[in-house]
């Protein structure tokens, strides 16, 4: 299994046969262990790198850290996969001291990072209040 999911780590497209091949395992056993790894959420998602530096045009990048003042009932995982699920957010991650998350955002500017920390970190607060956060 853990093979497996090292091979799809680095190749989210690589296909069972592919899989079976390079292990020695069986195409079927290979697809209906990723099935169960699907169906158990230990795959959540396949995603796609992006090397946004190739594109036409130019991209921004700012670190932010937040403190995260967690609500009954809502856990850092929580927290972070909410704030992950914004297009702008590039990376999520959880660290000690001071702050609790630091976050890296993607936009075309530095306005453009600065109007979706307003518009959408600051007000998300708002909404359902999961955690209240300060940066």
């Amino acid at each position: 299994m853990s093979e497996i999911l090292e091979i799809l780590s680095e190749n989210a497209r690589a296909t069972p046969a592919e899989i079976a091949t390079l292990l020695g395992l069986s195409e079927e056993d290979v697809a209906r262990e990723i099935k169960d790894l699907e169906d158990s959420g230990v795959i959540k998602k396949y995603i796609t790198l992006i090397n946004w530096e190739k594109l036409e045009g130019s991209y921004v990048f700012a670190v932010i850290e937040l403190k995260v003042s967690l609500q009954r009932k809502t856990g850092y995982d929580s927290v972070a996969e909410r704030i992950a699920r914004f297009s702008e957010v590039d990376s999520v991650r959880l660290i000690s001291g001071d702050h609790d998350l630091q976050i890296t955002v993607r936009g075309k500017s530095m306005k453009d990072v600065a109007f979706f920390v307003a518009e959408k970190i600051a007000t998300w607060m708002g909404f359902n209040r999961p955690a209240l956060i300060s940066y």
